[in-house]
């Protein structure tokens, strides 16, 4: 229940979370989740586009 209520009201975290879980299957953990975190500021600026 707790984490349904998350998600709902965190939909950017699940989304991340989940983009997160898919690079790591593709990549591995490690390389994965550097890939992500340089994603991290284009995403947010991609987000005050909006």
């Amino acid at each position: 229940m707790m984490q349904v209520l998350q998600e709902e009201s965190c939909p950017l975290v699940y989304h991340l979370r989940s983009s997160q879980e898919l690079v790591q299957q593709h990549l591995g953990t490690r390389n994965g989740l550097s890939d992500l975190l340089a994603l991290l500021p284009a995403f947010q600026s991609f987000l005050l586009l909006i």
